[in-house]
This record gives structure tokens, sequence and C-alpha cells, in this order.
């Protein structure tokens, strides 16, 4: 069943468009947050990424190092160590 309009015929005013912007005026804070949620979202799983990356970047240094996996880069009081893996540094410029 479809309904007949005559918005603004009497008036000369277009009460559809009037209608249209004051129902998207109602929406726009709602319309905003989505929007804000949205970019959000992108850059929570563009972080989880580059977490992910960094990750795999720190064990792929471990492991070139030859440092234990359990080893906690900024946490681990050897984990900048010469003296524990490869003697005192001082030595090693000495003997240029």
């Amino acid at each position: 069943m479809s309904s007949i309009q005559f918005g603004g015929v009497i008036s000369g005013l277009n009460t559809q468009s009037i209608v249209d912007a004051l129902v998207a005026a109602e929406k726009k804070p709602l319309t905003d947050l989505q929007t804000k949620e949205a970019t959000l979202s992108s850059q929570k799983t563009a972080y989880a990424q580059l977490g992910s990356t960094m990750d795999d970047l720190i064990a792929k240094i471990k492991e070139e190092l030859h440092l234990p996996k359990k080893t906690k880069v900024g946490t681990d009081p050897h984990y900048r160590c010469f003296h524990c893996q490869w003697g005192n540094v001082d030595d090693d410029l000495d003997e240029e």
C-alpha cells in the first residue's frame, strides 16, 4: 500500500526536505561515533600487526645474538651485558 504525499503543496515549503534534514541532524552524533569507532578499530588492527612484526624482529635478533628465547628485552638486566657473553667490551677496543 503506497501513501500519497502532498508535501508543501499548500504552504509552498518542501516539507520532505525539511524532515530529511531534521532526521539527518538527529542522526549526526551517532554517525560521527560510528565513524570514530571504525577509525579506532582500524588503528587497533594496525598496531596489532605492528606488534606482531616487532615480536618477529626481536625473535630474529635474539636468534642472531644467541640470546635465550626467554630473555625479555628491556627488562632482563643481562640483555645488554657484553660481559656475560662476549667478555669485556673495553678489552676489545684496546686491541685495535
